[in-house]
């Protein structure tokens, strides 16, 4: 019976922590190759040149560093002015993609954004 049992826990405990491993956690990817993803992604919808991609990866870029250095910025900082920089820096870039594109181009990706970021408010309610 003991026996059985130094069997059995092991198998529960393996069982109890399954959900944990379906949890999000940060990508292993980094910055650099998921912005790429990104553009190709939005090359394909929205049928960008070579030279919008180029561009639309350069902006992408300059916005994730700035955001990763705003981000350890703000670790101390209450949620409402972290988010209230945050939403001006996307302002910032969504001005300096609009530029770059036409505007259906730019309505295309306005779509695109807003399914991205109810992807990413569901994986966080998982």
């Amino acid at each position: 019976m003991k026996l059985y049992f130094l069997y059995l826990l092991p198998m529960l405990f393996i069982v109890a922590l399954h959900p944990l491993s379906s949890q999000v956690y940060p990508s292993t990817e980094n910055f650099e190759e998921r912005t790429k993803k990104q553009v190709l992604e939005l090359t394909e919808r929205l049928y960008l040149s070579e030279e919008q991609a180029q561009l639309l990866q350069d902006i992408l870029l300059n916005h994730g560093k700035i955001i990763q250095e705003k981000r350890s910025q703000f670790k101390d900082q209450p949620r409402d002015s972290i988010r209230a920089a945050f939403q001006t820096l996307e302002l910032a870039k969504n001005a300096e993609i609009k530029n770059i594109l036409t505007e259906k181009q730019f309505t295309s990706y306005l779509e695109y954004a807003e399914e991205q970021r109810l992807k990413r408010r569901e994986r966080f309610r998982q």
